[in-house]
């Protein structure tokens, strides 16, 4: 029987929901609801490349690679959380890019 996914992808997933989820408590749904639906094939786009990126080197057996994006993948997103925790004033700058894009 096979999966639908595999491991690395369902990590992923899971990894990108709680980020996502920290990103919320960070700066409030009104700004993350406002930055998904300004940029959402951006954010669609973000979500789905790296998942197929890994399905493919599931199937292609070169899966140390494929935990080796995923290691990656992670500590770039703690080093994001760290260094936005570190600056009190990033909420403002995030709703001032906002309103220059928009």
């Amino acid at each position: 029987m096979s999966k639908f996914l595999c491991n690395q992808s369902y990590l992923y997933i899971v990894q990108y929901i709680i980020f996502n989820l920290i990103s919320i408590f960070i700066f409030g749904p009104n700004l993350i609801l406002q930055l998904f639906s300004n940029k959402l094939i951006h954010a669609l786009l973000m979500f789905l490349l790296p998942l197929i990126l890994l399905q493919v080197l599931c199937n292609f057996n070169l899966n140390k690679t494929a935990w080796g994006i995923i290691i990656l993948a992670i500590i770039f997103n703690v080093l994001t959380v760290i260094f936005i925790l570190a600056d009190p004033n990033m909420k403002k700058k995030v709703e001032e890019g906002m309103k220059k894009t928009a």
